[in-house]
Formats: structure tokens, C-alpha cells, sequence
């Protein structure tokens, strides 16, 4: 029986078209009569045929193709459909923040994905700072001068002429490791930095003043005991001890860690904050 046959519906899909092997599916084709489908046939458009319900296929050339799924069921019923399949070279661009010290960061691009035929690869790296760099590694290390928000932009390109454009968000933030006892003791802080966090007190001196800076982002890293950070009037803002009434602002983003805490000056948060308090 040729052409299509009423009481038959085929429905081709493509379940993943990620990489150079395309996945087709006709599992979801039925039969309105309720006859058993006895083949699948799939054309794909580039001279190559196969037969089975689920099917793997490589295109070896950039195009759209249009590929035909023809069923048949024991009654010699036919149903066809097609469906467009565009194959091009690609370029998925991907990265993250791999490792993050202070205002030292490696991003990483291994996660991103290009085929075969777009030829050689360059990153365009952009760290939002106004300073750039050109890699043919997919790992870059960079390390910001002051904390602050930065938008990096990594741009892959390929000889070919194929790129893909991805973005994440960082925050360098201002590190203070402390002694591991009391009296609170600064030892180390960003290389280049202790005037600006401590201007008033050198690295070790007892119970030094801490600079805070609107907008910077603070780890305070090895803490001999708990610590909270009070207004002029004692009221607990941030806290390991007890409920600091400004722990919850989302851009505040304060993060206990037992032996070290996180946080974000906001101004909101810079006008109140007059000093911190320990607790052995």
C-alpha cells in the first residue's frame, strides 16, 4: 500500500543533539488501529539509510538536512514524516571559577565545547577591570588590584571564523587570616593591602582596627573563637554567637564557617558597623 496511511501517526524527535552523534526516536509513533509497527525506517538526507525505532547518526557536513522517518506495521500500512536538522560548526562557550584566594582567581574553560572542523582555538578573556588577555589554554590565572564586583567575559574564537560568548560574576574579597589564639592577631591579609585594611596597626599587633571598605567583600579566615560585629550602641549585626539583626540581606550574604565568616559591606551595613566582639 503506498502513500500514508490514515490509521498510522509517526512523530520523529531528536532526544539530544549535543556533540557530532545525533540521537533520533520514534518510540512515540502509534498506530490508530492499533497494529503493531514492524519497521522504522530513517533517510537522512545524506544518502545514508537505517532501520530501528531508536538510531544514532553522524553528519560529516555543515547543511540542514531533512530527515524522513518512514513506519510500516503488519498490515503493510505507511505513515512518513520529516523533520529539519541544521548541522553546523559550533562553539559552546563555558567556564568557572576554578580556585579563588583574596583577589587571586583561576577560571577554567575545559567545560567548553567546539567540533572538530572549527579549527584552532583562542580565548579572549575580559575581567571587568579593564584589563585583558589572550590564551590558547582553556586555565587563565589573574589577580584583581582592590575589591569590587567584576563581569568577566570569556570569548572563544576559532581560526574558521566560529565564536561563543559566556559571562560569570565575580568578587575579590578583602582576606584576613588571623592567629590561631587570643589576643585576635592579624598575620597575613592581600599582598599589598594591609595599609588599607589596618592603617592604624601593623600585621600581629593585638586587637587591631579594621578598615572596612563600602562594597568590598571580607573573609575573615582562621578565627581563634567566635566573633560578631556591632553598632556604636553594641547592637549585633553579624554574628556567630547569637542573631545578628542583618545576617538575612541577601547582599549583605553573610556565611559562617565555624572557623571563618564571609561578608559584604553594604552601605547600609558600612554606616552602622562601628567594631567587632570575640567570644572564647
Amino acid at each position: 500500500m503506498d502513500g500514508n496511511s490514515n490509521t498510522l501517526t509517526s512523530k520523529p524527535y531528536i532526544k539530544s543533539s549535543v556533540g557530532e552523534k545525533v540521537h533520533f526516536s520514534g518510540e512515540e509513533s502509534v498506530s490508530d488501529i492499533e497494529q503493531d509497527i514492524v519497521s522504522y525506517t530513517w533517510n537522512f538526507d545524506d544518502g545514508n539509510i537505517k532501520e530501528g525505532n531508536n538510531v544514532v547518526h553522524s553528519f560529516s557536513d555543515n547543511g540542514v538536512y531533512n530527515v524522513t522517518l518512514l513506519l510500516e506495521d503488519v498490515n503493510g500500512n505507511k505513515h512518513a514524516n520529516n523533520i529539519n536538522i541544521i548541522i553546523s560548526s559550533e562553539i559552546v562557550s563555558e567556564f568557572n571559577v576554578e580556585n579563588k584566594n583574596g583577589f587571586d582567581y583561576t577560571f577554567n574553560a575545559s567545560e567548553s565545547k567546539f567540533t572538530d572542523d572549527v579549527g584552532e582555538i583562542t580565548y579572549y578573556w575580559t575581567f571587568g577591570d579593564g584589563n585583558t588577555k589572550t590564551t590558547d589554554k582553556p586555565r587563565v590565572n589573574y589577580t584583581y588590584s582592590s575589591p569590587s564586583t567584576y563581569d568577566v567575559y570569556l570569548v572563544i574564537g576559532s581560526e574558521n571564523g566560529f565564536e561563543s560568548t559566556s559571562k560569570t560574576t565575580v568578587n575579590p574579597s578583602v582576606y584576613l587570616d588571623f592567629a590561631d589564639e587570643l589576643p585576635y592577631r592579624v598575620i597575613k591579609v592581600n599582598e599589598g593591602y594591609e595599609d588599607v585594611i589596618m592603617p592604624n596597626h601593623e600585621l600581629g599587633d593585638n586587637w587591631p582596627e579594621i578598615i572596612f571598605v563600602d562594597g568590598a567583600r571580607y573573609e575573615f579566615r582562621n578565627l581563634p573563637s567566635d566573633i560578631e560585629f556591632v553598632d556604636n550602641d553594641d547592637n549585633v549585626l553579624l554574628s556567630q554567637y547569637e542573631d545578628g539583626s542583618m545576617e538575612d540581606a541577601e547582599d549583605i550574604n553573610w556565611i559562617d564557617n565555624e572557623n571563618s565568616v564571609e561578608f559584604t559591606i553594604t552601605e547600609e551595613l558600612g554606616e552602622k558597623l562601628y567594631g567587632y566582639q570575640t567570644y572564647e
